[in-house]
């Protein structure tokens, strides 16, 4: 430990101790106990710097993605605590556990430098004072970044792949599952929300080959044995509230001009089915059981929404083509689908 390091430690260890935890999903939680196991190990190794276990406030941050920021609601505590000077000393298992992306890491770097504090990574004390442990944070905080692009770009290739041989289930927007209009019980459900015209609609479009399907050997449909032969199609969730807010969405977005003007009539207009929440489905598989819940958004999760390429048709995609779908692109489908409404 450096002198000057040394000569503030006592102060540091009374304004409080920090150990994050991190793990993004709550599967990897759930299947990863040894990755947990391991972080929450660096209450041990404060022990060698004389920090006592009753002093340590364990952050426990499963199931929040490091790679997005704004869903990080726990993290934003923590970073709240870190900028009020309220950690002297902040534990990691490893740089990535604070976060996969520069912005998050940055905010709380600048804020233990301006407080004093230091950072123990895996038992390495650095401090945010000092010019060269600085530097070696935001290096660390930009390779876990890339390594997150990195892993991300890949993957995104395999997809592509498997999407040109229809092996892949692109994701599709809340609102929307993958269903078979030949299951007894969707089509059930689609008539009790009064969307038949769907259902009869995609046997059309089966009947043509024009519709993009997946197929069911797909791992995920195995267990589900009601859809052994089925072929699954992009199709609405069946509840009328959650199809009324997509059509909504789409009239107000051009009527307003603007996400901030259609997320503005969602809290206001009283024709939104709950008053400025939207409608959160999993795009898996239908089955009896699905459900939805109604929750706040963030701007840049309904700008995503719209970017996704199954509102606007039924077809085989490839995402060279359709990856990406500028705002003019948005507007000018949105406004050709309410004239032909």
């Amino acid at each position: 430990m450096r002198a000057r390091t040394l000569e503030r430690w006592d102060g540091l260890l009374a304004r409080g101790i920090m150990v994050l935890v991190r793990q993004s999903t709550v599967k990897q939680a759930r299947e990863y106990v040894h990755s947990a196991q391991f972080q929450f190990r660096q209450v041990q190794v404060a022990a060698r710097f004389g920090i006592r276990d009753e002093d340590i406030t364990v952050v426990d941050l499963r199931g929040e993605s490091g790679s997005r920021p704004e869903r990080r609601k726990l993290f934003r505590v923590a970073a709240d605590v870190i900028e009020r000077g309220g950690c002297g000393v902040l534990m990691l298992a490893d740089h990535n556990r604070l976060g996969r992306n520069v912005h998050d890491a940055a905010r709380v770097f600048s804020a233990m430098q301006r407080h004093r504090g230091v950072i123990i990574v895996d038992g390495q004390l650095l401090d945010p004072c000092d010019p060269g442990d600085l530097k070696t944070l935001y290096d660390m905080a930009v390779a876990a970044e890339m390594e997150n692009r990195s892993r991300a770009a890949y993957q995104t290739k395999i997809k592509r792949e498997l999407s040109g041989r229809g092996g892949y289930r692109y994701q599709l927007p809340s609102g929307m599952v993958w269903a078979s209009p030949h299951d007894p019980a969707y089509v059930k459900a689609m008539e009790h929300a009064g969307l038949s015209d769907w259902v009869a609609d995609a046997l059309r479009a089966l009947e043509r080959g024009d519709a993009y399907t997946a197929r069911t050997t797909v791992s995920r449909f195995k267990e589900d044995h009601r859809l052994a032969g089925h072929t699954l199609l992009p199709m609405p969730f069946p509840d009328a509230d959650v199809y009324r807010s997509i059509t909504l969405r789409f009239q107000w977005l051009v009527e307003e001009g603007s996400l901030t003007g259609l997320m503005r009539r969602v809290e206001e207009d009283a024709a939104w089915p709950v008053a400025g929440k939207y409608p959160s489905t999993r795009s898996s598989a239908w089955r009896p059981s699905s459900s939805v819940r109604w929750r706040p958004w963030w701007p840049n999760q309904l700008r995503i929404w719209f970017q996704r390429p199954a509102l606007y048709g039924r077809y085989a995609i490839t995402w060279r083509q359709h990856s990406k779908i500028s705002e003019s692109v948005i507007m000018e489908a949105a406004s050709a689908r309410r004239s032909h409404a």
